[in-house]
């Protein structure tokens, strides 16, 4: 067999019979079968929470309607109540999404250890690589948010303490 320098190169970085093997150990997936019925839990608490959050969306909007009609509130009568219940109604959009990752994840588990197929692996940590990157996203987009509603209220609060002189 002639050495050739232009050929390509061959590893062995994998023990006898595990090059091309799809099928995941058994250790990982009694790792992954650990974690699926929490990652079950958390979903189902998930997507009560958003049914819960809905809930009370519809009764602030409704309360709130109520209270500004009886009281003659005009800060109810406005809408602060029915604003209130959009950003509720938001909020319960919100938990759906990751809700629904977690529960796919969930699934995935479950089709990787009745398989123990790469495919089902990959798959299950696709779902969980979406969930935490949804969760970066939301939780990156609320730090702005604090620091913009901070920076506003330093202003406004400059602003009332020099009128007030």
């Amino acid at each position: 067999m002639q050495n050739d320098p232009y050929s390509t190169p061959i590893s062995h970085d994998y023990p006898s019979g595990r090059a091309g093997n799809s099928e995941v150990s058994q250790a990982v997936m009694l790792t992954l079968a650990g974690t699926k019925p929490w990652v079950r839990f958390f979903s189902v608490l998930m997507f009560v929470g958003a049914g819960l959050l809905l809930l009370v969306a519809l009764v602030m909007a409704v309360a709130g309607a109520s209270i500004g009609k009886a009281s003659g509130n005009p800060m109810f009568s406005g809408g602060m109540g029915v604003g209130i219940a959009v950003i509720y109604g938001l909020l319960s959009i919100i938990y759906v999404y990751p809700g629904m990752k977690l529960w796919k994840y969930s699934n995935s588990i479950r089709n990787l250890l009745q398989t123990s197929a790469e495919v089902d692996l990959i798959d299950a940590l696709n779902q969980q690589r979406a969930f935490w990157k949804f969760i970066g996203i939301l939780f990156l987009s609320l730090l702005a948010l604090y620091i913009l509603i901070i920076i506003a209220a330093v202003v406004f609060g400059g602003f009332a303490a020099m009128s007030a002189r």
